[in-house]
């Protein structure tokens, strides 16, 4: 079994955590509050 490379491992995370939070920041900038509240509640509860 092969080892994990802890410092390709970090920075892939680090990376799309980066992504996923420059994503969210610019979803919520550009619909606003309500749009945001419907997104993450469709998103989250499928309705």
């Amino acid at each position: 079994m092969r080892t994990l490379n802890i410092k390709k491992m970090g920075l892939a995370v680090g990376a799309t955590g980066a992504v996923l939070y420059i994503g969210c920041i610019i979803l919520m900038v550009s619909v606003g509050r309500e749009g945001t509240v419907f997104f993450f509640n469709s998103l989250l509860q499928g309705k």
